[in-house]
């Protein structure tokens, strides 16, 4: 039963119903955990099918650590020769789930060995996806090169078998890769075909992942009006979806929007509330982003007294994810003198 409910999750996800059955399935969250832990037990393939099917559900909720901590205890679980084809499946979702956790090291070898299985058994389409989660991965590490030549083969397999989701993915992946190599004009160029592709599929969580992709590049460019537009406008997709864990990334866009542009203290309190998001949620900050996040708060810091700045930060903590994002979403700039 449940695990028939994830599995249209899962499907349902691939279209324009997202929010409501995130809902749906939040709803049943307890449920889900009570099915898992059943059958770690006793009936360990079905409680992998479950626990993978889950993957939109373990990224948007904020809930990384439980599921990576059910697919771990469901792998170990499994059989020597039980099918490979879950086993694969399995070993994909965790390590996507490693990897926003920031533990590359894991994420590395789930990876690795989930596009290992696929090519075994022949499962073409989700060996590209497999090498999307590479490409993904090195450039969390800071990998450009790497991750560009890994983003090229997966849209080349994307074509191959029809994922236009893996290919919208691994066209966003390519477009940060040759941003961070210094290519500019290129990158945009692929930006815009990202953007477009994400709202042709109609896809409102593709379109904010993309939407802050593409914010962060105008950003480094400083065209921060446009940044400003694609980083609120994803906030209030996601944030609509009930996405607590990517919605992380809208926030700490705009607070370097507003760092660049006269509102340190409005940067600061985003970065506060973002700061507690991912406390909660376990999402980690790439070393791709921390380098910028880094340059940014060090800047603020040095135009705001400690005093000042501890109590903006403070503030942003205390504050309720959806007076957050209403304040995100203000477009009064603070620009008062510290």
């Amino acid at each position: 039963c449940f695990v028939a409910l994830a599995e249209e999750f899962q499907e349902q996800m691939q279209g324009q119903k997202q929010q409501s059955w995130l809902s749906r399935i939040v709803s049943e969250h307890d449920n889900m955990r009570a099915a898992l832990a059943w059958s770690v037990g006793s009936s360990p393939i079905d409680g992998l099918r479950l626990a993978q099917s889950l993957n939109y559900f373990w990224l948007m909720s904020g809930h990384l650590a439980e599921g990576g901590e059910w697919l771990t205890r469901l792998l170990d679980a499994l059989p020597i020769d039980g099918p490979k084809v879950e086993r694969a499946r399995g070993l994909h979702v965790a390590a996507v789930l490693a990897i926003m956790q920031g533990d590359y090291a894991a994420g590395t070898r789930l990876s690795q060995d989930s596009l290992a299985l696929f090519r075994e058994t022949g499962d073409s389409a989700r060996a590209a996806r497999a090498l999307g989660a590479l490409a993904w991965l090195w450039i969390q590490q800071g990998h450009y090169p790497e991750a560009e030549a890994l983003a090229r083969e997966a849209m080349d397999s994307a074509r191959a078998t029809g994922d236009r989701r893996l290919f919208l993915s691994s066209l966003s992946n390519l477009a940060v890769a040759i941003h961070r190599q210094g290519h500019g004009a290129q990158a945009r160029e692929l930006f815009e075909q990202a953007l477009a592709a994400a709202r042709e599929l109609g896809r409102p969580w593709e379109i904010g992942l993309v939407l802050n992709e593409t914010g962060r590049a105008e950003c480094d460019e400083g065209r921060h009006d446009v940044a400003l537009k694609h980083f609120a406008e994803s906030l209030a997709i996601l944030h609509g979806l009930g996405d607590r864990g990517n919605v992380i990334d809208s926030l700490e866009g705009l607070a370097g929007v507003a760092a660049a542009t006269a509102g340190p203290r409005r940067a600061a309190r985003l970065w506060g509330a973002a700061d507690a998001l991912r406390q909660e949620t376990g999402s980690a900050r790439s070393v791709d982003l921390s380098i910028d996040y880094e340059r940014q708060v060090k800047t603020v810091r040095a135009i705001l007294t400690a005093q000042a700045f501890d109590r903006a930060w403070n503030e942003g903590r205390a504050m309720a994810l959806d007076d957050t994002v209403r304040y995100a979403l203000d477009e009064q700039t603070d620009i008062e003198q510290p």
